[in-house]
């Protein structure tokens, strides 16, 4: 299902002669990230429940889950590609599902329809799931409300999937007030 990876992770040893074992770097696409194809039409966005084209955000995921393990794989939640490795989800929807084995969850890449899937979506197990410390199931509106799944192997890009944008480290003073934002995922579909 998942390309092999073009680069192993490399391993050293620490000070303490500890394994330290490092995935590789990411690779994008065209040196660059946050690129929708050029097929898109930018007039044919998710507003107001209007279907996007397929394909426009390919960096949007599903990530799915098989509440008892019977293989009854469910959309649970929407999340986004940061790298080869990573997605980005709701903390509310690892933490809240009560569900906390890895194994239980998959992402769901180059989808665009949820009920009528298309023959070449990828479904990548995940090995690791991170949710914010300060998160809490306990406050309503929780803020920290974010989490993180690794997967099992690494997935390679292609024109029906890359990863989105992320600001630079040292960026945190970045303002954002009077830019565009764009919030994908599925609705009836």
């Amino acid at each position: 299902c998942i390309p092999p990876a073009t680069q192993p992770p490399t391993t050293t040893n620490d000070p303490t002669g500890s394994t330290v074992v490092t995935d590789p770097p990411p690779t994008f696409p065209s040196g660059s990230c946050g690129v929708r194809p050029p097929t898109s039409n930018p007039a044919r966005v998710i507003i107001g429940g209007e279907e996007s084209v397929p394909n426009s955000w390919p960096w949007a995921v599903s990530v799915e889950l098989d509440y008892f393990g019977w293989g009854g794989w469910e959309h649970y939640c929407g999340g986004v590609l940061i790298d080869n490795w990573w997605i980005v989800t709701a903390a509310h929807c690892v933490a809240k599902s009560g569900v906390s084995d890895p194994k239980l969850y998959r992402i769901v890449l180059r989808m665009h329809n949820k009920v009528n899937k298309e023959p070449d979506v990828i479904h990548a197990p995940i090995s690791k799931m991170i949710y914010h410390e300060d998160y809490s199931t306990d406050i309503a509106g929780s803020p920290n409300d974010i989490a993180m799944m690794k997967f099992e192997e690494p997935i390679f890009y292609d024109e029906k999937m890359s990863p989105v944008c992320l600001t630079e480290v040292g960026d945190e003073d970045y303002n954002f007030m009077n830019h565009t934002c764009y919030i994908a995922g599925w609705g009836l579909t």
